[in-house]
């Protein structure tokens, strides 16, 4: 009696694979010239295709400054993998914007398997949002308020705010650090603290990461590394925010349900109050 009844069930999780199964392109190492401000298909649209995958995967590798090619891959699930999220699409956002060494580079990973063909056009929108951008402008604004190569000249020591919000004085081989994650519905979280010196290589400049997933959840972590004195206060941070903000790189609205919810709450208590002050008048 018990195999009987296994059989519809063994079926049902056959169709429910073969009906997740959708096409998706297949290609490694396509090189984009970044002399072009937008992508033709003929650029970014990979021609072999896998007609039954599980999940479409979309990666993007492109320097933000220098004129160095971009690469695109386009990368395949087998459809036997187990696919554990929900049906939406998952964005994933690295950017790292140097200060004082390198250039500022970005990765833009999307996977997707609602429908054929769905990470066609995200390729083309991140990179020809990436390239509009002025990092130049932006690396000028973030420099003015993080870094200052005149304090690794003089070695001279800093102070920074810790863990605990409180400002202490640090060694010459010290930097601030900040850290705000941002998540849809929740609070913000800032960590204040110091670190070593990191030579060699880079000792300042910012890390923003992102992700998405459909429309129902969001969540940017920003991230940075500075020399000037008390950089990490969190007064610094949030302008650090609003410039991000300027230049699209963050959704200054993140929060935006948080703070309905705040509204609506205050709303409710107050029309508590003036209900129960009316039945004792």
């Amino acid at each position: 009696m018990c195999k009987i009844l296994l059989i519809p069930i063994f079926i049902c999780i056959i169709n429910l694979f073969l009906a997740s199964a959708v096409k998706c392109p297949s290609c490694i190492g396509i090189i984009v010239d970044r002399m072009n401000k937008s992508l033709s298909s003929s650029e970014s649209h990979c021609e072999e295709i896998v007609e039954s995958a599980a999940m479409c995967k979309s990666e993007l590798f492109i320097e933000l400054i220098d004129a160095c090619p971009a690469v695109i891959n386009y990368i395949t699930t087998p459809s036997n993998a187990l696919i554990t999220n929900s049906a939406d699409s998952e964005l994933v956002t690295n950017i790292n914007i140097p200060l004082d060494i390198g250039n500022a580079y970005a990765s833009v990973i999307y996977d997707c398997y609602d429908k054929d063909l769905c990470n066609n056009n995200i390729v083309e929108k991140q990179y020809e949002k990436l390239i509009a951008l002025n990092y130049t402008q932006l690396t000028i604004k973030l420099t003015e308020l993080l870094y200052d190569d005149q304090i690794v000249t003089k070695q001279q020591p800093i102070e920074c705010y810790n863990r605990n919000r409180k400002i202490e004085k640090y060694s010459i081989n010290g930097n601030c650090q900040a850290t705000l994650v941002i998540q849809q519905g929740r609070s913000d979280l800032l960590i204040t603290t110091c670190v070593s010196d990191r030579r060699p290589g880079s000792i300042a400049g910012v890390t923003l990461q992102s992700k998405s997933v459909g429309n129902d959840y969001q969540k940017t972590s920003i991230s940075y590394i500075c020399n000037r004195n008390r950089c990490n206060d969190p007064i610094i941070m949030n302008q650090i925010r609003q410039i991000l903000a300027q230049f699209d790189l963050i959704n200054s609205n993140v929060n935006s349900l948080q703070s309905f919810s705040s509204v609506l709450f205050i709303v409710c208590m107050i029309t508590i109050v003036w209900n129960r002050c009316m039945l004792y008048l």
